[in-house]
Order: C-alpha cells, then structure tokens, then sequence
C-alpha cells in the first residue's frame, strides 16, 4: 500500500454514533458504533466497537475490536481482528491475524493468516502460512503452502498444502485432502482436567473426508472413504474403505481397512 501517499491527508475520526462519507484519509478512526458509507482509502484503519463501513476498503493496517461489519472488499497488508468481525467481500492481504470471532462472506488470498478463535469464510481461502488455534471453516477450497490447525477444521472442498498438520481437539471436515506430507492425530491437551473431562465424556473427536492424497501420510483418529499415497501410516481409531500405496503401509490393529491395495 505504499503508492497511496496519504501523508498530508485529513484524519477521520469517528466517536460515537457519527456518519461519514467515504474518502482519501490518512488515518480512519471509529469509537463507538460510527458509520462510513462510500469506499475508504488510508493508511490505518482501526475499529473499537460495532463501527461499520459500507464500501471497499484500501488500507495498509486495519484493526477491529468488538462487531465491526465491513461490507465490501477489502485489501491490506495486515489485518488484526480482536473480537467478532465480519467482511462480506473478497479479502487480500499480507497477514490476517484473528483473535475471537471473524466471518468472511467471500474469498481470502494472504500471504499469512493466523487464528486464535473461531473464523468462518464463505468462499476460498489461498494463503502462504496457515495457522489455527480454535476452529475454521471455509465453505470452498482451502490452499496454502503449509496448514497447520490444532482444534477443528472445516473444508467444503480440497484442502490442499505442501505440509498439512491436523491435531484435532474436535470433530472436523474435509472433502478433500491432498499434499506432500500429511499428518492428523488427536490433540493431548496438557490440562490434566480437560484430559480426564474428554475420558469422562467419551469424546471422539475425528476428522471425515471422502479423499485423502499425498506423499508421506501419518493418520489418527480420521475416517476416509480414499486414502492414497506412497508411505501411508494408519495408527489408532481410522476406518478407512480403501487404501492404495506404493511404497510401504503399516496399520493399527485398532483400525479398521476394508481394501488395502498395492499399486
């Protein structure tokens, strides 16, 4: 963002329950439950309380904190999201950084993200660096060169990443899997109580997808109707219909391979 030269330009600030037209500012400050309607164009953009904007979005920083709504797309090299938020158009950026709830209604493309909460996208997710602590779901595709997720998942389409690393502390979703390397295994919390709680409760969390396709595959914990690749590794609770692999296979006596084929 550093064509925009937005130095000698006005700040907007917004406290209270004020309205303003969209502009060229240097800074945009909303406090309160403001309103911008018409496309916005600055350097840092930060939100505290259910500020709204009403237009696309062009910024270097945004930072949201409490129920912004941003109704329209949006482009930034970082965006921190502290709180609940929810973008309703595409979405491009450097870095995404979500602490609490987020929706984005359309497409994302960063080169990081990182969740610490719960997010939710209504179309595709393209980034570099995928990282999730708490939960996600992408109601498409979801692409990256390395995914890795500790609590849940959920992908409409292909889930597809150089290195993929799932550790599941709930029941997640996938359509697809497909990768270089690929592990899924339960997550062991180090909190001794909600261990014993998980044992008390007999929760068994798991990951379901039709596919699951790669180089080196390690699964636990994961039901499959497809699992294919060259060194495939299937440790405890997997029920797997069919496993197709040419190089080396190694299955647990507690799971469960209907066909097991060697190509």
């Amino acid at each position: 963002m550093g064509n925009l030269h937005l130095e000698e330009l006005e700040e907007l600030k917004i406290n209270g329950s004020g309205i303003a037209t969209g502009g060229m500012y240097k800074n945009v400050k909303l406090n309160g439950s403001g309103k911008i309607n018409g496309d916005i164009e600055c350097q840092d953009m930060k939100i505290s309380g259910s500020g709204k904007v009403k237009g696309n979005i062009k910024a270097e920083n945004i930072k949201t904190s409490g129920s912004s709504l941003l109704e329209g797309d949006v482009e930034a090299e970082y965006i921190e999201s502290n709180g609940s938020s929810e973008i309703t158009g595409d979405v491009k950026c450097g870095a995404v950084s979500i602490n609490g709830s987020s929706a984005f209604r359309q497409d994302i493309t960063c080169e990081k993200i990182e969740v610490n909460g719960t997010s939710k996208i209504g179309g595709e997710l393209s980034g570099g660096k995928i990282r999730v602590n708490g939960s996600m779901k992408v109601a498409e595709g979801c692409e990256g060169e390395e995914v890795i997720v500790k609590g849940s998942i959920q992908v409409g389409g292909l889930l597809n990443a150089d290195f993929i690393d799932l550790k599941l502390g709930f029941h997640s979703n996938v359509k697809e899997i497909g990768g270089e390397k690929i592990n899924i295994k339960k997550y062991s919390s180090l909190n001794l109580f909600k261990r014993l709680w998980d044992v008390i409760v007999q929760r068994n969390y798991h990951l379901e997808a039709d596919v699951i396709e790669g180089d080196v595959i390690h699964l636990e914990a994961t039901k499959a109707k497809l699992v294919r690749g060259k060194d495939i590794i299937i440790s405890e609770k997997c029920e797997i219909d069919t496993v197709e692999y040419t190089d080396s296979i190694d299955i647990h006596p507690n799971s469960v391979v209907r066909e097991k084929v060697h190509v």
